[in-house]
């Protein structure tokens, strides 16, 4: 195959249709007998190679005194043809990526696989308390960073806690027992009925992030490098319950509970 039969190749013309339609190119029209002879290819393979290039417009045929022959198409048509190509991709591509979430949500494995988001910013933050507002269960299991939280977000935090007791959502609780945090709590409208507290040393343990896990979601808050995440997954939910649950008899040995 010649250099240029090969660059035609690799454009996504077939081999032999490279060939031929070189070669026609080259003899200003011939017969298919010529064609043959020009480029090797045996007559029955030809007529097949002859037939794809009618299709495509890169060959037209012609009769020269009572006999058929065949005439290459300009090059100039080659151009038409990628382009046409490229459009018809550029509209598959575009109708894919519309498909593209209605397909995920029919992947089987889809279904399993946690769905991870990340919230920055101090509305980072406030987004992810607002979420839990709509929890279903009932109440959440937190652990909170304590100062850290009345840091970044003072002025939230007291409406927040009153709509959270109006839509009666309780909190499972375990903090840092340190003064600014337990002053907080008790100046805002905690309900002994909804919620349960207790207050950990922080010699013995120490709280860098917030945590909560509801639902079939798991947030892990940053007040120091502002950022939310989500991880919703029914699966890690359910493990991060049971060893919340396993962390709060700990807590209730060795904290003070509240209120």
């Amino acid at each position: 195959m010649t250099p240029l039969a090969k660059r035609l190749s690799a454009l996504g013309l077939p081999e032999k249709d490279a060939q031929v339609y070189l070669a026609l190119l080259s003899l200003d029209g011939a017969t298919a007998q010529l064609a043959s002879k020009e480029t090797g290819i045996n007559r029955s393979s030809m007529y097949v190679v002859i037939e794809r290039l009618i299709k495509q417009g890169l060959i037209s045929i012609g009769t020269t005194h009572g006999v058929r022959k065949y005439v290459a198409a300009p090059p100039e048509h080659l151009l038409q043809l990628a382009k046409e190509k490229t459009e018809k991709h550029e509209l598959l591509s575009k109708n894919l990526r519309t498909m593209l979430p209605t397909l995920s949500s029919k992947h089987r494995g889809a279904r399993y696989r946690p769905k991870v988001t990340i919230l920055e910013g101090r509305q980072g933050l406030i987004d992810g308390f607002d979420d839990s507002l709509s929890l279903k269960e009932g109440y959440m299991r937190v652990i909170s960073s304590g100062p850290e939280i009345f840091r970044t977000l003072p002025d939230y935090l007291p409406p927040y806690v009153q709509k959270r007791m109006e839509r009666n959502i309780g909190m499972v609780g375990i903090h840092p027992a340190e003064p600014h945090s337990m002053n907080a709590f008790k100046n805002m409208p905690v309900s002994k009925d909804l919620d349960t507290h207790f207050f950990i040393s922080e010699d013995r343990y120490r709280f860098p992030a917030d945590f909560a896990v509801y639902d079939d979601k798991t947030i892990f808050m940053s007040h120091t490098f502002l950022f939310t995440a989500f991880i919703r997954s029914k699966k890690i939910a359910e493990l991060m319950k049971t060893i919340f649950d396993l962390a709060i008899g700990e807590a209730r040995r060795i904290g003070d509970e509240f209120p």
